[in-house]
This record gives C-alpha cells, structure tokens and sequence, in this order.
C-alpha cells in the first residue's frame, strides 16, 4: 500500500488536534490570569489530566505547590501524547526516536543511584520520569535484579556496559557516553523499521540530531577539563566529521564555526552586549547550544509542513505541542517569579 493511502487517517486526526493548540490569545488569558487560576484556565484547554494536586489545596510549608507540581507534570503530557499518536500512526516505531532519550536519562538515574549505594545494600527507588518508552517501576525492578528480560536491547545492553564501567571505575563520564551511543543506536534501529520514505526523513533528522549531540558532548568534556580522547570514544556518526569536534575541544571560536550551522547561529544566538559566541563560558554556551539544538531540529520538520500524508505532518504537530508545552512552563515560572504579564511575553518572544 502506498504510503500516503497509509498516512491519510492519521494525518486527517493530526490536523483535527492541530486546532486544538493554543493560540496568542489562549497565552496571553493565561499571562493575565491569576496564580491561583492557571490551573483551572489550563483544564479548560485539555490539561486537566496532568493535575496531580487540585488548585484550590491549601498551600503551605508541608504542602506540594500545585503550580510545582503540574510543572513537573509537562514533559509526561508529552510523551502521553506521543504514545496516543503511536497507537494510530502507521509507524509507530518513527515516534519512538522521540522517547528514547527519556529512557536512557532514567538509566544515567538509576545506574548513579545503584553505584553511589552502600556494598550490599539495595537503594531505595529514585525519581524517575515516566516519559520513555519503558515504565519507571519496571527499568527500575530491571537494574535491581539484573534481569532486562522484554527492555528494549539497547537500553539493556547500555545499561549493563554503563553500569559495570561506572562501578567498576568510577567514570561517571565514561559511563553517560556508553549510554548517549546506545540511545543513538536505538533512534537508528527504529528508523531502519521505516519505510523508505520515512527512513529518509528520519536519517536527516537523526544527523542533524548527531551534530548538535556531539557539539554539546565536546562543551561538556572542555568544561570539566575531562580526557579529551573521550570525544573520539563519545563521537556519533553525523553530518560533521569527528576531527571538527575534536578541534573544537580546544578551539575557542564561533560556535559551529565554517559549518552549514553557523549562520543560523548568528542569527538565534541571545547576547546582553553583542558578544560573539565565541566569548561565552562553557556553561553558557552548554545552556545555548541544547536550546538551539531543539530550535534548529524544529526548524527542520517545519520546513516539511506543507508535505501531506507523511510522517512530517505527525513531526511538525508534535513540533508545535512541545512549544506549547515549553511556552506554559515558561509562563508557569515567570508567575511564580513574580514576573510583570510583559517580562512574561518578552521570555516568550
């Protein structure tokens, strides 16, 4: 079957959940709400099921912060959403590349927790996320008793390697890059179960994906003055070669220097006072470059919006959801800062 025979159903119910986004006026009614409002505005919009504690608990020292609460709650509306979309999405495999570094950040979590335990004794569950494509309870029950029967093969073999090198050298570092290449490894694998078509859009976005990877993991060995042989080791295969990021764990210049990148850099990079990014400290250009990982990854499937009954249509709404998300966050913090309704948009912007 062809496959935009296959994707007409589940484009048709993307595009109805397309209009239910939030418009300039749905932000701008919950900039102006009240606190104690937001949540009740928010239920209106179809958020209700991320509520964990009723907006109108009383608050106090003993008490969880409902606007706390649901803030925390974001990134598993999310993944929720995801998974629901799986359930008619003729690849839902495709999807899965979007959940797997949820799982693998649950694995850095329980693999710190376990080594950082007394000899002997078992700790106690930490907190996870239930974001991924595995439950929380059951990743957790897997690394206790090391039996990773039904966990998806990557995230079981990564976790065992991670695990035998953290507690067995104490390369807390070493560890996190054998887990950042078997999450890549299962994005891949995933991809490969698509059709061609799909595989093609994915194998873009998955290289893509890999640059900004390998520029963050390069800031994130400078910064802590880690060995440098760990960017050949942590290096996964993308658009840009690895002796680029190998360079750039001592060079200094623009971000994304003499790359196709670079002038999207230019032009989204924030500055106070015109600085290049080349003068910014490593943590904050760590902070800078994830957030224009996201940017750049988003700008790419919105580029393929106008491409009907395809996998691209499914990308670009969930595109638009996560900023949506990220957007209540923001405005979320922003009261509980105190923020004017102006400083709020200008967060925004």
């Amino acid at each position: 079957m062809r496959q935009d025979t296959n994707y007409a159903y589940a484009v048709a119910r993307i595009k109805v959940m397309e209009n239910r986004l939030l418009k300039d006026a749905d932000f701008d009614t919950l900039i102006n709400a009240d606190p104690e409002d937001i949540l009740s505005v928010l239920a209106g919009y179809g958020y209700q099921a991320n509520i964990a504690v009723s907006s109108t608990a009383a608050v106090n020292e003993n008490d969880i912060d409902p606007l706390i609460a649901f803030q925390n709650s974001l990134s598993g509306f999310f993944s929720r959403s995801v998974i629901d979309i799986m359930k008619f999405s003729p690849e839902p495999e495709a999807l899965s590349i979007l959940l797997y570094p949820y799982d693998f950040a649950n694995a850095k979590i329980c693999i710190k927790s376990i080594a950082g335990s007394r000899s002997g004794e078992l700790p106690g569950k930490p907190m996870l996320g239930d974001s991924g494509t595995v439950n929380s309870d059951a990743l957790w029950n897997a690394f206790i008793k090391n039996d990773f029967t039904g966990i998806n093969y990557d995230i079981a073999y990564g976790s065992r390697k991670a695990l035998a090198e953290l507690t067995g050298t104490g390369n807390a570092r070493k560890a996190d890059i054998i887990l950042d290449k078997a999450c890549y490894s299962s994005m891949r694998q995933a991809a490969g179960k698509c059709s061609f078509s799909t595989w093609l859009y994915l194998k873009k976005y998955l290289k893509i994906y890999a640059d900004w990877k390998n520029y963050i993991t390069a800031l994130r060995i400078r910064r802590f003055s880690a060995p440098k042989e760990l960017m050949d080791q942590a290096y996964i295969e993308g658009n840009i070669k690895k002796d680029y990021f190998i360079k750039a764990l001592s060079d200094n210049s623009s971000v994304f220097a003499d790359t196709p990148y670079e002038e999207f850099v230019k032009k989204e990079i924030r500055s106070s006072s015109d600085r290049k990014s080349g003068d910014m400290s490593d943590s904050d250009a760590l902070q800078e470059i994830e957030r224009l990982s996201d940017k750049y990854l988003e700008a790419y499937t919105d580029k393929t919006k106008n491409e009907p009954y395809k996998i691209n249509a499914i990308f670009v709404y969930l595109n638009f959801l996560k900023r949506e998300i990220s957007r209540i966050r923001i405005i979320i913090v922003g009261k509980r800062a105190g923020l004017s309704g102006d400083e709020i948009r200008k967060l925004l912007a």
